[in-house]
């Protein structure tokens, strides 16, 4: 069975009340012998922002404000923790703490956006990260899930879809500042019918260039276990968009539970292992130092 888990939060993420030491106990207790802490760092409109109440306190510890930092252009905010420093020094204390039960490595969750390209690639560029995932949670300059309750309103899901995977075959292109594609089938969390899976006959020619740019460019993709979390019954992207990627080349692919709390580290690691056979991998994928190594299944 897989025994890393390469897609975690603490507090240092918005979304997450959880401390960096509680997150790796947890993991030692599972037999982990490897996590990587892959903390958020979004990109957001100053429009999003406005809607934040900066004083709640949404993961429980820290407010909204000790995160969020007006850029230079007046229309962009990143969304991040603003003490690296004192971050880092948390890291490596902790890393070496435990370094004998388990390796812990320093990623981000990096947020990909058409109209930030500069201010993404600086951070993922400023830091010594081992690993970066690219996730889109954006469509256009609106955050899905901050917007879901108005997000879909006269769009159909061939239109919503279409548009976003088209938006995340762009920034593929034209961002080089990562590893692996998070969750790329992020929107379906928020399809508000019941039939929300991409369906590959209805998007094979968008699933291909983006799987194919993907391969080209020596990336991958991740296996995001929260799907069962989330009450979708299955992993981020499932087993049929798993197959596609690798018929298009795709070799490359982490394993990630996206805790954002203790008792969800490791979670569905099994599952993912099982999952990841049936689709025909032969090896699953850890980094360190930004270096992709492959392990057999």
């Amino acid at each position: 069975m897989i025994k890393t888990d390469h897609h975690m939060h603490t507090n240092a993420s918005v979304d997450s009340p959880a401390e960096m030491e509680d997150m790796i106990k947890q993991a030692v207790d599972l037999g982990l012998t490897e996590i990587c802490i892959t903390n958020h760092a979004d990109f957001h409109s100053f429009t999003d922002i406005q809607k934040w109440d900066l004083t709640n306190t949404y993961n429980g510890s820290i407010p909204l404000s000790d995160y969020v930092k007006v850029l230079p252009d007046g229309e962009t905010c990143e969304v991040a923790i603003k003490d690296f420093t004192g971050y880092i020094d948390t890291y490596q204390r902790l890393s070496q703490t435990y370094a004998e039960k388990i390796s812990v490595l320093m990623g981000c969750e990096l947020g990909l956006y058409s109209y930030s390209p500069e201010a993404v690639t600086a951070y993922a560029n400023k830091y010594p990260f081992d690993f970066i995932i690219a996730s889109q949670h954006t469509l256009g300059r609106r955050d899905i899930g901050l917007n879901r309750a108005s997000f879909f309103v006269g769009r159909s899901k061939q239109e919503a879809y279409t548009t976003h995977l088209t938006e995340m075959i762009q920034n593929v292109r034209d961002y080089d500042c990562f590893d692996v594609l998070g969750h790329i089938d992020y929107i379906i969390r928020y399809w508000p019918d019941e039939d929300r899976d991409i369906h590959i006959h209805e998007f094979d020619d968008l699933l291909t260039a983006l799987f194919k740019t993907l391969a080209e460019k020596g990336k991958g993709i991740e296996i995001n276990t929260s799907g069962f979390r989330y009450g979708l019954n299955r992993t981020h992207p499932g087993i049929d968009l798993l197959r596609k990627y690798r018929e298009c080349g795709g070799e490359i692919i982490t394993v990630g539970s996206d805790a954002h709390r203790p008792e969800h580290v490791g979670g569905y690691l099994t599952e993912a292992t099982q999952i990841l056979q049936e689709a025909g991998f032969k090896a699953y994928t850890k980094f360190n130092q930004r270096k992709p190594i492959f392990i057999d299944l």
